[in-house]
């Protein structure tokens, strides 16, 4: 995978008489997301509205956070994405290490990468159609899944543009078995099977040895200190977990 740096809601009901009418989809939905391979654990939120994402990405194992705010436009694809990277999550030494801004046209991405002493312009040819990602960040997962539902296909094949390289493009292919609340999205020889709800988000899945979960109660995972320590008991479906993660404020259950 290339790397940047380090690297319910319940559908609502209306009732009109007798019969039963979907509202429109809620504006904002949040999800904390636990992965978990072996020893190591990787916790995510996704904070979404109908025409952006949030994620916050805590990897304890390696010391770091990751922040992603992206927007959208009508046909679920990236325009512009933001993201900010600290290290030294859990020690006294805690940096803001790196940010980038990126905006995707129909032919290019162009962005700065900004470290703690140089800034780095970048403009670079995209695929028409593209997706800027990075494949193991559940929000571009989910992402991958909504524009393939926006094609109004079963199967769709995506051009992808990998950030924080240098120009690196791929294709994903996405499936979606009618009938069923599976999404399969493959990178190359790689396939990641996931579980999806009624309005696309990821439920669960598998991406090679680690297991996916959604968490039954959103957990804010970033505060302005990240350098404190808070204990999380969470439940996610199959799975009770108790970690320490390094946080700015102790884990808020909402």
């Amino acid at each position: 995978m290339t790397r940047f740096g380090l690297l319910p809601w319940v559908l609502a009901i209306a009732y009109t008489g007798a019969a039963a009418q979907a509202l429109p989809p809620p504006e904002l939905i949040r999800t904390t997301y636990i992965s978990v391979n072996g020893p190591d654990t990787l916790w995510q939120n996704v904070i979404r509205t109908t025409r952006s994402f949030q994620s916050d990405v805590l990897i304890p194992a390696a010391g770091a956070s990751v922040k992603l705010t992206a927007l959208l436009d009508p046909r679920a694809l990236i325009r512009q994405l933001e993201l900010d990277v600290w290290r030294g999550i859990g020690t006294p030494n805690q940096i803001h290490s790196q940010s980038a801004s990126f905006a995707v046209t129909d032919d290019s991405v162009v962005g700065e990468v900004r470290g703690i002493d140089r800034r780095q312009p970048q403009r670079f040819p995209s695929p028409a159609g593209a997706l800027i990602i990075q494949g193991n960040y559940l929000g571009f997962l989910e992402q991958l899944v909504l524009r393939t539902r926006s094609l109004g296909k079963t199967e769709a094949s995506i051009p992808l543009f990998f950030f924080g390289t240098t120009g690196n493009t791929d294709l994903a292919t996405v499936r979606l078995p009618a009938g069923t609340d599976s999404a399969i999205v493959s990178f190359g020889n790689r396939s990641i099977e996931l579980r999806v709800d009624e309005l696309g988000r990821i439920i669960g899945g598998k991406s090679g040895a680690a297991i996916i979960s959604r968490v039954k109660l959103y957990l804010a995972i970033s505060g302005t200190d990240p350098a404190q320590a808070g204990a999380a008991v969470v439940y996610a479906d199959n799975l009770e977990v108790a970690y320490m993660i390094s946080l700015g404020t102790r884990p808020k259950r909402r």
